[in-house]
């Protein structure tokens, strides 16, 4: 069967109403709350121009990232003859705030910009996942074998994290470039918990829920430091006056990921995800991020930390 871009979209539209379903009345309000914020934030920040480039290219090597990291492309390729089409009205509405803030701002040559390499990034035809296959990543074997959310997760954003964190490495003299690398690093790791694994492997802990959670959120700090430690020693060493931002930056990561954590498996289902998850994943982040509302994201982990033993009760029940 061949769909035609039209239905591409509408099956969008309908994935969409599903997530929106899950989430309720009251947390669908407070995304677009967050949504609208962050349109502010963005305007306000871009009434300096020299900080429109960065944004814009942040916001490209993010949809970079998703396109090099999508699972539908050979559906797409299959069923649609204008595939390419289909990635380019996706990419562009993902970029809508940015080009509306653009447009509000007259920022014309930026504007044509985004919108020419949102176009180029439509035409790779290359897949992370693919080529990955291709190559035994050795990296993912030195992981304990009890976090195969970083096993999973290395081995699907290896040549990612790579980029990222040599990147970071070669340019550690610039001021901007560890803390950039940094944060990219603790976007990726966040896809780690996004996706629910087998019963099996959580009976196979034999922990009640609550050890089985401090378990989890104690190993992944732990890993999760000493994996962005070099970075933050060559920071220190470079530019020693500003020590502090890398270290409240792995904090306030450290904070989002614990909620992502939590948020995981207050709403585990044994038949997999709900669509939701995500999406609360997701207002967390943006919770974290702002420094005014960051404290609140360690009520929101207590919250959602006691829902997830509530949770999984009835599935780790034989080991209180």
């Amino acid at each position: 069967m061949i769909f035609n871009i039209g239905s591409i979209l509408r099956i969008r539209y309908k994935q969409l109403s599903r997530i929106l379903y899950h989430l309720g009345i009251l947390r669908t309000v407070l995304l677009l709350c967050i949504i609208i914020a962050l349109i502010i934030v963005v305007y306000i920040i871009m009434a300096d121009k020299n900080n429109t480039y960065f944004i814009a290219s942040l916001l490209l090597l993010l949809i970079l990232i998703i396109h090099l990291s999508r699972k539908d492309k050979n559906f797409l390729k299959i069923n649609i003859h204008r595939f390419r089409t289909v990635y380019s009205i996706e990419y562009l509405i993902l970029s809508i705030h940015l080009i509306i803030c653009l447009l509000a701002y007259g920022y014309w040559l930026v504007l044509l910009w985004v919108i020419a390499v949102i176009f180029l990034i439509s035409v790779i035809d290359w897949n992370i996942g693919a080529q990955r296959r291709k190559f035994n990543v050795k990296i993912p074997k030195l992981i304990p074998a009890d976090m195969y959310e970083w096993k999973t997760g290395m081995r699907k954003y290896f040549t990612v994290l790579l980029i990222i964190y040599v990147s970071g490495v070669c340019l550690s003299y610039f001021v901007a470039a560890i803390p950039v690398a940094t944060a990219l690093i603790g976007f990726t790791v966040m896809d780690f918990f996004t996706a629910n694994e087998s019963w099996q492997i959580l009976l196979s802990f034999e922990k009640s829920p609550g050890k089985l959670l401090f378990h989890k959120i104690n190993r992944h700090a732990l890993l999760y430091a000493v994996f962005n430690l070099p970075l933050v020693i060559l920071f220190i060493m470079f530019h020693s006056n500003f020590w502090y931002i890398p270290v409240i930056e792995l904090i306030v990561f450290l904070f989002i990921h614990i909620y992502m954590v939590t948020v995981k498996y207050a709403f585990y289902r044994i038949d997999g995800n709900n669509g939701i998850n995500p999406v609360l994943q997701l207002i967390g982040v943006f919770i974290g991020i702002i420094p005014a509302t960051t404290p609140l994201l360690l009520l929101f982990s207590a919250y959602f930390f006691g829902k997830a033993c509530t949770n999984l009760k009835p599935l780790l029940h034989d080991f209180d």
